[in-house]
């Protein structure tokens, strides 16, 4: 750091000062949010929040509210979402999948999908990962 440019700790500026970062944080956090908002899906799938988690759909955030309350319950446990799945084919990468949710129901691993529209991109990939991870996707209708 050069010698103009010194750190000022954040207890040592005043009220306006402070006031004058947030409102710049504020700012910051709601341009984000609109260009969130503004990036269409080509499905009409519009993206929705809960618990704080953005979602690709408001299908898969009610989704995602169901499967807590079945955690709690204790019908599932380890739940995640977002989970990464490798394609690769003779140590070559092809792509990857990532599945909405993963859990465990009954001593079965689950990975789950929320499906509008069901591509030919990813009944391929569908396809791909049930043969080369064993997984067979559990598709939840939108």
């Amino acid at each position: 750091m050069s010698r103009s440019a010194r750190a000022i700790p954040l207890h040592a500026l005043g009220p306006d000062a402070l006031r004058q970062i947030d409102n710049v944080l504020f700012a910051e956090r709601e341009r984000e949010k609109l260009r969130a908002e503004k990036k269409a899906n080509k499905y009409g799938a519009k993206r929705a929040e809960v618990d704080g988690i953005v979602f690709d759909s408001a299908a898969e955030a009610r989704r995602w509210s169901v499967l807590k309350l079945e955690e709690r319950a204790g019908l599932i446990s380890g739940l995640e979402r977002q989970v990464p799945y490798a394609i690769t084919i003779n140590g070559e990468h092809i792509a990857k999948w990532i599945a909405d949710f993963r859990y465990v129901r009954d001593g079965q691993t689950v990975c789950e999908d929320v499906k509008g529209v069901r591509t030919p991109v990813y009944r391929l990939k569908a396809k791909l990962v049930q043969a080369i991870h064993g997984i067979r996707i559990l598709e939840t209708k939108a």
